[in-house]
């Protein structure tokens, strides 16, 4: 500790009526219940922060007040110095740690979603792989017709084998070209996203920057489009990222419509579908798509489903068994009725060898009611 400053007692006199007056003059104005004092050494810490550097280094400026502390305080003085110096040393490590333990969980979200882009970039490469397995060649007019000719004869000569033509039916575990396998939850993930969905709502899941308030998200949605950004004076136009726009793959309920924030990270966005009973293949348009027919609905009951819905499941399940046994299903049945009750009422028409549109090659119309 530096020795205590001693000034000549002309000196001192000057510098005592100096500060009486300053006392004096900050008296008015010490904060209610405070003493002049405090009013005093407000204004002195003032003049040295407005005129000096003397808070440039606050560690240095603290150790200094303590040091003055210490030398005017005696015992007392030098423990109360130590006591605030040994909290301040505290306060300093609490805020080390915390500042490492944002870092650490900052570092680990941005590695999570470097994984999740590159788990989208594969799928988005393999997708892409997928569709230009076919070659694209230049084929001349002449070139065309003699393929097209040798195809017909080929058709001609060639049995047809049972299924064939199916194309994707022949593989059930092949996904429709240009899209990916659903996640568990029934959608996908984009570049700046993921998404689940049952068949009535969407649920959209966007990370942010840790610590991100609510007032700094911008998630605005109307029937038809979608706009999402985290608002940044820094970012051009104030908008940071992620920054997501696009047209919805179908209007959604928007009054129906929220989204929430998670732990100041996640943006939770619930959207309702206008039209239910419907899968998506994507949210936006301008995302990958889906292979909604890999989509695994939850197990329901019929009992659980509207009227209107139960009666087109049921006319499904029946069309679907119905066809397993050869047999016409309800539309092909509703035909075939309308056509024998026609000729019912016209027994001088022949229709033995006629052919109707639309109906099965089983029906007979020589066939008695």
């Amino acid at each position: 500790m530096s020795p205590l400053t001693t000034l000549p007692p002309n000196v001192e006199a000057n510098v005592d009526a100096l500060l009486t007056q300053c006392a004096q003059m900050c008296s008015p104005h010490a904060p209610p219940g405070e003493s002049a004092i405090v009013a005093v050494l407000d204004a002195f810490f003032g003049f040295l922060d407005r005129r000096t550097d003397f808070f440039a280094d606050p560690a240095r400026a603290g150790e200094a007040v303590r040091a003055a502390l210490a030398k005017r305080g005696g015992k007392d003085g030098a423990e109360a110095a130590r006591a605030a110096s040994a909290r301040d040393e505290a306060i300093e490590r609490r805020k080390a740690e915390e500042d490492a333990k944002l870092r650490a969980r900052l570092a680990r979200e941005q590695e999570e979603e470097a994984k999740r882009v590159e788990r989208l970039r594969a799928k988005t490469l393999e997708m892409e792989m997928e569709k230009s397995k076919g070659k694209i060649v230049d084929v001349t007019d002449e070139d065309a017709t003699a393929a097209t000719s040798a195809a017909n004869v080929d058709a001609t000569d060639a049995p047809v084998a049972e299924g064939a033509g199916d194309g994707d039916e022949d593989d059930p575990h092949a996904l429709q070209p240009g899209t990916m396998m659903p996640n568990r939850g029934n959608g996908g993930d984009a570049e700046k996203y993921s998404w689940t969905q049952t068949l009535d709502d969407a649920d959209v899941r966007v990370s942010v920057p840790p610590g991100t308030k609510a007032k700094q998200i911008s998630c605005e949605f109307t029937k038809n489009t979608f706009t999402f950004y985290v608002k940044s004076p820094d970012a051009v136009n104030g908008r940071g990222e992620p920054v997501i726009e696009g047209e919805f793959f179908a209007p959604i309920a928007v009054d129906e419509c929220y989204w929430t924030l998670e732990d100041g990270a996640v943006v939770n966005v619930f959207l309702q579908k206008q039209k239910g009973m419907l899968w998506w293949p994507h949210v936006l348009t301008c995302d990958p798509k889906i292979d909604v027919k890999k989509v695994e609905p939850e197990n329901s009951k019929l009992s659980d489903l509207d009227g209107e819905t139960r009666s087109t499941v049921e006319k499904m399940m029946y069309d679907q068994r119905q066809k397993s046994l050869g047999l016409p299903t309800a539309d092909e049945e509703v035909k075939q009725n309308a056509l024998k009750s026609f000729m019912a009422a016209h027994p001088e028409m022949d229709f033995s060898n006629c052919k109707f549109d639309g109906v099965p090659g089983g029906f007979n119309p020589g066939a008695s009611t």
